[in-house]
């Protein structure tokens, strides 16, 4: 949404160092309905919690983990290095908040290639002329 896609929001996912985070455990403990657990699938391995916050899905990856995905290019495992500083603050629905920089964000969902994030994509690269 903040680089002008226009998929209606099935969830909300952000990365943070979930290692050594009682308190904020502690704090949304009460809207968690899952993890933080290892996960693993055909796209994805990492740990990560599923929050459900007045009934938006917020999930939460922890970068101290090793957190990866499958790179449908290349055919192997990737880290998923998430390097805040390069974040860039936007406004999402009137907050602001800290994004990936899209041009990152094009190739993280050009490596995974899921149907869903080669719509993106197409709306993506569409909107920014890219």
């Amino acid at each position: 949404m903040a680089h002008g896609g226009t998929r209606p929001l099935n969830d909300i996912d952000l990365y943070a160092p979930l290692s050594g985070q009682s308190r904020l455990l502690d704090d949304v403990r009460e809207c968690t309905v899952w993890g933080p657990e290892r996960y693993r699938d055909d796209v994805w391995d990492l740990v990560f919690m599923k929050i459900d916050f007045d009934g938006v899905r917020i999930e939460i990856g922890d970068t101290t983990s090793g957190p990866r995905y499958f790179d449908a290019r290349r055919r192997c495992w990737t880290a998923q290095r998430v390097d805040f500083r390069r974040s860039r603050t936007m406004e999402v629905l009137g907050v602001p908040v800290n994004v990936m920089p899209l041009g990152d964000l094009l190739d993280y969902k050009r490596a995974l290639s899921r149907p869903v994030d080669r719509q993106d994509i197409e709306e993506l690269t569409r909107s920014w002329e890219i």
